[in-house]
């Protein structure tokens, strides 16, 4: 029996740069007038920017524009065309997280979908602090696929490609104005490679710890989670902790789910099946309401999962003319790829509401479905009929968001 260690993920290195260019049109302000924006989404906003870092934020507002201005020339002034690149909707916010009398900036960006007019809110890209009254930049996240989580008592981790399991956790000094790292938390699986009937390898999860002496130590499940649960982590898209200010220039834009920033007329979610967790990472169906396409629903039975379903669930009648659904797992192109995405969905509703459709293939945003006329109802069932397969996983079929009108 041949049999290879699997480790899925990468390291990032402290202090990595990272130049994104996740931008729209920004019209910069002069330091001396500036009025910093208010709050679009997490509560109350937070217009009390310590004078320290009004230049730094002015900083990313120039960045922002002269990237932007890179952007328009190239795609001939069309950047916000639903043919053209995904914008993106860059915001910060202010907040003395580790409770030490320093406020910290997080400066962090939401995609904008031009087709169904939303933000889908991703991240964190940079923490910065203020160390001896000068302002620190501690903490880039420098891969692009990866995600930042937070708590309330100034740690904070970077989770590369979220699902993979791979923490690397730090907590914030500001006296010595940086981000000291505490340790690595690891899922890696050991697979056995040699059962060639198997449409999927075998494997075996096994879970470490790497301390700050660099020492990785195998350790038990229960304590891998121990110690996970123990920092009670939350991502920015679900978190009351950060007021989430959108750029000048972007107060027009929202963050949220729905067009509205109000509650979605179906709030509930529920399936036939779902997939176990991976770590702290889930496929329940509630994610397709999120509104972040870095989670997902996916079923959970073996095979494709034909006839498999998702269904959303309101309090009473709701008036539908058209859903909008991002198939597949659509947190980046090669987990797109990787995946099942649907080629043929059922649409039911009451009333023996019913409806086939095709989905496209490669779309990583939301695909519109109109109705021939609208209807009243409660529930939509969205049902598995055909996939699209995976290139590596043909066992898996996801739908990362669903919006209705």
């Amino acid at each position: 029996m041949m049999v290879s260690l699997l480790v899925i993920g990468i390291f990032c290195i402290s202090g990595c740069d990272n130049s994104n260019g996740k931008i729209t049109s920004l019209s910069p302000i002069s330091n001396g007038s500036a009025t910093f924006g208010s709050s679009q989404a997490g509560g109350e906003g937070d217009n009390n920017v310590p004078d320290v870092y009004k230049p730094v934020i002015q900083q990313y507002i120039d960045t922002f524009a002269a990237d932007q201005a890179k952007v328009n020339k190239e795609s001939g002034g069309n950047s916000n065309d639903s043919t053209s690149i995904v914008p993106y909707i860059n915001y910060y916010a202010i907040k003395d997280i580790d409770n030490d009398g320093v406020d910290e900036l997080f400066v962090g960006y939401s995609s904008y979908s031009p087709q169904s007019q939303t933000n889908i809110s991703y991240g964190i890209d940079d923490i910065w602090t203020i160390s001896h009254g000068k302002p620190v930049k501690i903490y880039t996240n420098g891969q692009y696929y990866a995600q930042t989580l937070i708590n309330s008592t100034g740690e904070f981790a970077q989770l590369m490609s979220p699902g993979t399991a791979i923490y690397t956790v730090y907590k914030i000094d500001s006296d010595k104005g940086k981000a000291s790292e505490i340790c690595t938390l690891k899922i890696y699986y050991i697979a056995d490679d040699a059962k060639e009937d198997l449409k999927q390898s075998v494997a075996v999860p096994a879970y470490s710890i790497t301390g700050t002496d660099g020492v990785v130590k195998e350790i038990s499940e229960k304590d891998f989670y121990d110690k996970l649960d123990a920092f009670a982590f939350t991502t920015n898209n679900s978190s009351s902790l950060l007021n989430w200010i959108p750029f000048p220039g972007q107060e027009g834009k929202r963050l949220g789910n729905d067009k509205t920033n109000s509650e979605p007329a179906f709030p509930y979610a529920v399936q036939s099946s779902k997939r176990a967790s991976i770590g702290n990472v889930t496929y329940d169906a509630t994610n397709v309401l999120d509104g972040n396409f870095s989670t997902a629903w996916c079923e959970g039975v073996s095979g494709p999962g034909i006839g498999e379903w998702v269904e959303l669930r309101a309090d009473d009648l709701q008036h539908v003319s058209k859903v909008f659904i991002t198939n597949g797992y659509c947190k980046s192109e090669e987990v797109y790829t990787n995946n099942n995405s649907i080629s043929v969905v059922t649409i039911t509703g009451e009333d023996g509401f019913k409806m086939q459709v095709p989905l496209k293939k490669d779309i990583l945003d939301y695909q519109e479905i109109d109705f021939a006329k609208p209807i009243d109802t409660s529930w939509l069932r969205f049902t598995i009929t055909d996939v699209y397969p995976g290139s590596k996983d043909n066992e898996d079929t996801l739908i990362s968001d669903i919006k209705v009108e």
